[in-house]
C-alpha cells in the first residue's frame, strides 16, 4: 500500500470522508505533552503527535467513527461549538496563523 492509499484510507476511517493526498496541504504539527495528551470517551489515554492538514475538497459523507468520536460537523472559525478541547483551540489558533502568514506552524 502506498502513502497515497494510506493517507486517503486513514482519513476515511476517522471521518467518513475521502481526500486525495494531492489535495492535502500541511500547515502544522502539534506534539506538546502537556497539551496533547488525550483521554477518549472509551478510556484510552495517549500522547499524540499530530500533523495538521488543510483540505478544501473531499468526497463522502461526514460520519463520526463508532469508538472515538461522539459527534462531527463542519464549523467556521467564527461559529465554533463550545466547549472545545484545549488542543482543538490550539489547532484553530495555529490554522489562523498559517492562513495569515502562509508559514508552517509547530508546537
Amino acid at each position: 500500500m502506498s502513502f497515497r492509499e494510506t493517507a486517503a484510507q486513514e482519513l476515511l476511517e476517522e471521518s467518513g470522508l475521502r481526500v486525495d493526498p494531492d489535495d492535502l496541504t500541511p500547515f502544522g504539527s502539534l506534539s506538546e505533552a502537556a497539551l496533547h495528551t488525550i483521554t477518549y470517551p472509551n478510556g484510552d489515554r495517549l500522547q499524540c503527535f499530530a500533523m495538521l492538514f488543510e483540505a478544501r475538497q473531499w468526497t463522502g459523507e461526514l460520519i463520526p467513527g463508532d469508538d472515538e468520536v461522539i459527534q462531527a460537523g463542519f464549523f467556521g472559525p467564527d461559529d465554533l461549538p463550545a466547549p472545545l478541547q484545549p488542543q482543538t483551540e490550539v489547532v484553530w489558533d495555529m490554522y489562523a496563523a498559517y492562513r495569515a502568514t502562509g508559514l508552517f506552524q509547530g508546537r
